[in-house]
């Protein structure tokens, strides 16, 4: 596990005030009068539909070395993002992204000239907003936002080569918003017998598959039941690749950087398709 950050996120709040009445009078002056209610969030979907009980075949295949399959995606339930060239990080250049009734799929496009020369492992990592609630989660150390509930992790290149992706799972333990990485019970000790505090540890369940394509492109699918976790209707994701030192080099979602570093989006909004 990674376990220093060099991001900082601010976490905005509204506050509504109220003017005074701008109507002269013969009073004298009031002091004027604070409305402290604070607006809500705006409403989220956090419906939840089990995943399919019988056999189900998804659209995306991650064993027929192509990304073909793509084409079939409705295009209402697929989610894209690229990575601007005046980013700070540029090691993923743009990704796809389509929730099916069981599986989530992931098709990303990376630099290598942003890995550095040791490839002897490369972390990637997909960040999840299980619940699609903004007042859960709180890491922020890529995000715009304090809502990351879940992260998986693994390396997707291993001594130089495609390792197929099935990470381990970790969730959120901070107490409230940090940029921390605090994705083990920070009151305990770990090491590899407990497979660094994670969920589930990696390789331990087959969650997911994928496939280096050409162009430098990974396809990824992730069996989304055996993610214990409960996952909303609308989810939200993001997505990290590092170098063999364990630094970041590459972020979706991401914006144009500024002089004070990095700009990061809020998590992308994933809405699964319930056909079966």
């Amino acid at each position: 596990m990674k376990a220093n950050w060099k991001f900082a996120i601010v976490a905005l709040a509204t506050l509504a005030m109220v003017a005074c009445n701008p109507n002269k009078s013969t009073e004298p002056d009031k002091p004027q009068q604070q409305d402290t209610t604070v607006t809500p969030p705006a409403p989220q979907d956090t419906t939840v539909t089990p995943p399919p009980s019988g056999p189900f075949k998804s659209k995306i295949s991650v064993t027929d070395n192509s990304s073909a399959d793509w084409e079939n995606v409705p295009a209402e339930y697929l989610v894209e993002s690229e990575c601007p060239d005046d980013a700070m990080y540029l090691g993923l250049k743009w990704a796809k992204i389509y929730a099916d009734a069981a599986f989530i799929n992931i098709l990303v496009a990376y630099d290598p000239d942003e890995l550095g020369e040791d490839l002897s492992w490369i972390p990637f990592h997909v960040y999840l907003d299980v619940d699609n609630d903004p007042t859960t989660g709180g890491f922020n150390g890529q995000l715009s936002e304090g809502n990351a509930d879940v992260l998986l992790e693994t390396g997707i290149l291993a001594d130089g080569a495609h390792n197929p992706w099935n990470p381990s799972v970790s969730k959120w333990w901070g107490d409230g918003v940090s940029n921390e990485w605090i994705w083990s019970d920070p009151s305990k000790d770990h090491d590899a017998s407990d497979f660094w505090g994670a969920e589930v540890g990696e390789g331990q369940l087959p969650i997911g598959n994928s496939q280096e394509l050409e162009g430098n492109i990974f396809e990824i699918q992730l069996m989304r039941e055996l993610i214990p976790h409960e996952f909303a209707n609308e989810f939200g994701l993001a997505l990290d690749i590092q170098d063999a030192g364990w630094s970041s080099v590459g972020m979706i979602p991401q914006g144009s950087a500024t002089d004070d570093g990095a700009v990061y989006g809020p998590i992308l909004k994933i809405k699964i398709d319930p056909a079966k």
